[in-house]
């Protein structure tokens, strides 16, 4: 693990607490790299915080370890000697500078990649950003959990991952760009090298929180990943849920419908094993002809997006079939039913960035008039575009702008429209940016986002009067914004009163 040219240190700290100025670092691992990615070495160590009150969980474990500025000099060493790869990695140089400045020094300038902050850029689709829960849903090997030295060899490995994730997007440039911890100091600081270390022992001062085969993105226990079969009858779209539902009615299984409806009520779903338990009680409704089925259908697909055992398209074989028998639920519960689906579906599409299979989606439920509330593409190309995906990003907007419109949700094509024209705006072609607005304008794609985008935008060229024009088609559409109304105000003084109010 490195980077193109340069050597990287992984490193992790555990701290007492996460206040920089109060707390301190009590143990810390670091691994260094060479710029091929071959371990050079490794470090660890326990730390005892000098005039520091500790847990009693802490305090026996650190009475023989070695102070900060024992190991000050070693561990400055080995920061200097290339790239800092970690997780949350600016916290943990924070931790470490605060610690130096308590000996009188401080950090200088530290590049740093942060795994947790690339895993963010990338929008990587898990519950939450945690070392552990990302390296279950991408399928790193986490051996060890909250030990210094096992946390920065899975951050090494998650860093990989993600990096190869960057490259399959054509973003491997953008992410390997260091960010830069701002430090105080011009230098490294001199400092003593040596100094005793302590190693922690695993088995008499044991991790706490969680551990890495017990992670559960939806509920929180879990089972060791296996391969799924899916099966045959719920692996087709579409038409194949609809033949089930269509074929029996539930009298005719009243039973076993009965006790699959038990089995789901006793809930406990997590991990491959419940994506199995899963299965069986899905098979035994559908074949039940049971049309609240659909919540089993979703709760499958949610669990089956953040198991690495799982393949995509799986996954999105079971959102089709949830989709497919919420259509058709009872009608009092049925808009409620298919806007469940949906969300969750355009969500896992956004978050792997399908933008064929969003825009097919879009398509198929814009003729829906019970889906139309649902419908936000816009979020999508916001989320690419403040990643600085630009280039995917642009693409995307044409596309989903373009299906929007044809479908007849003409406001979120505006919204699309909007973030399109902020991302040409932002990489300076203005001209371009002005462009869309006005075809989207003059293709009836109307919406609050996008006569705020292009007044601001006209505004910005001093282009008054036609900025004008854009705050009062705005202020048709939406009278109290009052960021238009604003606007409107200041162009309104710099072409004169004759201007109409709107």
């Amino acid at each position: 693990m490195a980077t193109p040219g340069q050597g990287t240190v992984a490193i992790d700290v555990e701290t007492t607490g996460i206040v920089v100025e109060r707390d301190r670092v009590y143990e810390i691992g670091m691994i260094t790299f060479d710029a091929l990615g071959g371990v050079i070495d490794r470090y660890e160590t326990l730390i005892r915080p000098e005039g520091h009150d500790l847990s009693d969980r802490l305090a026996p474990h650190l009475v023989d370890a070695p102070t900060f500025s024992d190991v000050a000099g070693v561990i400055c060493e080995r920061l200097a000697s290339g790239v800092v790869v970690g997780h949350a990695a600016a916290f943990d140089l924070s931790m470490l500078d605060a610690e130096l400045e308590r000996l009188g020094s401080r950090l200088p300038k530290v590049p740093y990649l942060c795994t947790n902050m690339i895993a963010l850029g990338l929008h990587v689709d898990s519950p939450n950003r945690r070392l552990g829960m990302l390296c279950h849903v991408l399928g790193v090997e986490m051996p060890t959990w909250h030990t210094a030295l096992g946390d920065a060899e899975t951050t090494a490995r998650l860093l990989e991952r993600l990096l190869g994730i960057a490259e399959e997007r054509g973003l491997l440039e953008q992410f390997l760009r260091p960010q830069i911890y701002p430090g105080r100091a011009g230098t490294w600081p001199v400092l003593a090298l040596g100094g005793s270390m302590l190693v922690r022992d695993p088995v008499a001062f044991p991790p706490v929180g969680d551990q890495p085969e017990k992670m559960d993105p939806v509920a929180a226990a879990a089972s060791p990943s296996v391969e799924i079969p899916i099966p045959a009858e719920l692996s087709e779209r579409w038409g194949q849920a609809v033949q089930l539902i269509n074929a029996r009615h539930r009298s005719e299984q009243g039973g076993a419908v009965a006790d699959a409806w038990e089995e789901w009520e006793a809930d406990d779903f997590s991990g491959t094993t419940g994506v199995e338990r899963l299965q069986v009680i899905l098979t035994t409704l559908l074949e039940g002809g049971d049309t609240d089925s659909w919540q089993v259908a979703l709760r499958m697909a949610q669990l089956m997006r953040y198991e690495p055992a799982c393949k995509d398209e799986d996954t999105a074989a079971i959102y089709d079939v949830a989709m497919t028998i919420a259509t058709k639920a009872a009608p009092d519960d049925r808009a409620d039913a298919k806007g469940d689906v949906l969300s969750e579906w355009t969500d896992f599409l956004t978050m792997r960035q399908d933008i064929d299979g969003l825009v097919e989606l879009i398509e198929w439920a814009a003729g829906d008039k019970d889906l139309s509330d649902y419908l936000t593409p816009s979020g999508l190309v916001h989320r690419m575009r403040t990643a600085g995906q630009i280039a995917a990003m642009l693409g995307a907007s044409e596309k989903l702008s373009a299906s929007l419109g044809a479908v007849g949700s003409t406001a979120e094509a505006g919204n699309v429209c909007a973030e399109w024209a902020q991302a040409l705006a932002e990489t300076n072609r203005t001209t371009e940016a002005l462009a869309v607005c006005e075809a989207a304008w003059s293709s009836g794609w109307f919406s609050r986002a996008l006569a705020n985008r292009h007044s601001l935008l006209l505004e910005r060229r001093k282009e008054w009067a036609a900025a004008l024009e854009v705050c009062d088609r705005g202020l048709a559409l939406a009278a109290d914004d009052e960021q238009i109304t604003k606007r409107r105000t200041r162009c309104l003084k710099k072409v004169g009163p004759a201007c109409s109010q709107p």
